[in-house]
């Protein structure tokens, strides 16, 4: 391993982000139209985590850059990206509560089908993040849980869409959204102390 890549301001940090954000937009844009063709709730949910993840992304690369000139600048995006996945998780628990109630028809097929190339993609992803040669810092500790919470709601998408095509019951749908968004808070909430012990640590 060279100098350069050994020490936090490694400049291939910063190109994978890149790559990553890339990736995710192309994810996110993606299970958008996949969630409105098929009617899932879940795959929308989805979709609008990955691209509140972009933000949480190009967030990770404007700390990484600011991390060269101020130590603190990583905690502070953790805790930005604590925020955004709060905000995300209450996003996608109300409106599962909301569908609970009146659940429309769903597509299983076209449901399954998105759902896999978005998990695709965030495994992509993830293999990009774990390329970085330093994975302790609050900027990748962030992202990593930004994208394993992707990767593992697209698990849930499909296997959920596989019980709905062969039992027809859609009520799973909301159900599920529901469950990852009580996942997802519970990291929002784990990141963002863990982002507010490092503010608070003196340099």
């Amino acid at each position: 391993m060279s100098a350069n890549c050994a020490s936090h301001d490694c400049r291939c940090e910063t190109r994978r982000y890149w790559q990553i954000l890339g990736l995710t937009v192309a994810i996110a844009a993606m299970e958008i139209v996949g969630g409105l063709w098929s009617g899932s709730l879940a795959l929308l949910a989805d979709a609008g985590h990955v691209a509140v993840d972009a933000l949480a992304v190009a967030v990770a690369i404007g700390a990484a850059y600011a991390a060269r000139y101020n130590g603190k600048a990583r905690a502070t995006g953790g805790a930005i990206n604590a925020a955004l996945l709060a905000v995300i998780a209450v996003f996608v628990f109300k409106e599962a509560c909301e569908r609970l109630t009146e659940t429309p028809p769903i597509k299983s097929g076209e449901m399954i089908a998105f759902a896999l190339a978005g998990l695709a993609g965030n495994w992509w992803s993830l293999k990009l993040l774990h390329r970085n040669h330093d994975h302790s810092h609050l900027t990748h500790r962030s992202l990593k849980w930004h994208l394993i919470s992707d990767f593992l709601q697209s698990v849930g998408v499909v296997a959920t869409g596989v019980v709905i095509h062969f039992t027809g019951w859609t009520i799973l749908d909301p159900i599920f959204s529901a469950f990852i968004g009580i996942v997802i808070g519970r990291w929002a909430v784990k990141l963002a102390i863990d982002s507010c012990r490092e503010l608070r640590r003196p340099r």
